[in-house]
């Protein structure tokens, strides 16, 4: 945050977060797993096999069959969603990140994890009063990197039965 003249107790903000890859696989693992989508499917009209419908699902998705097609034979896709909000209860402010399992065609709440909330800085000083704003979306914005790059270092490798045991069971 040196770009801005915090108070040297707010020029460094430290954020931790839980490995998006290993908060995919914990949401994973609370699906049935019938309702994990694996393989892309098309639905055609039956007078017009080159019309394609899509509302079927996430498994008759056009990004669904890229993210497959891009997989080595014998692998699958792990479809993450990514979400940041902010919410205000109670007088609180909070903005949690959370990773999704986009392996399926439900929303409920236990294909979510929350990895991290989203720092906030509090008694910036009045002469940043204007500046609130900018520096809140650049929090954001750093932090959300931060996940992504685990994430990309993931879809740029893989992700192995033996990686994950070796990476997060050890521990």
């Amino acid at each position: 945050m040196t770009g801005y003249d915090l108070p040297a107790r707010l020029r460094q903000i430290t954020f931790h977060f839980i490995d998006p890859v290993w908060a995919w696989v914990v949401a994973a693992q609370r699906q049935h797993p019938a309702d994990m989508k694996w393989i892309p499917k098309r639905a055609v009209r039956p007078e017009d096999p080159g019309d394609f419908y899509y509302g079927g699902g996430v498994q008759f998705g056009d990004s669904f069959a890229q993210a497959f097609s891009t997989c080595p034979v014998g692998t699958y896709p792990m479809m993450v969603k990514g979400s940041w909000d902010g919410a205000h209860g109670h007088g609180l402010k909070a903005t949690p990140i959370c990773i999704g399992v986009g392996n399926t065609n439900s929303c409920a709440a236990d294909t979510k994890y929350c990895i991290a909330y989203v720092p906030v800085l509090s008694d910036m000083g009045g002469s940043h009063e204007s500046d609130a704003t900018e520096i809140t979306h650049v929090i954001r914005q750093k932090c959300i990197a931060a996940v992504l790059r685990v994430l990309e270092r993931a879809a740029a490798t893989g992700v192995s039965h033996a990686m994950f045991l070796k990476r997060y069971i050890q521990r």
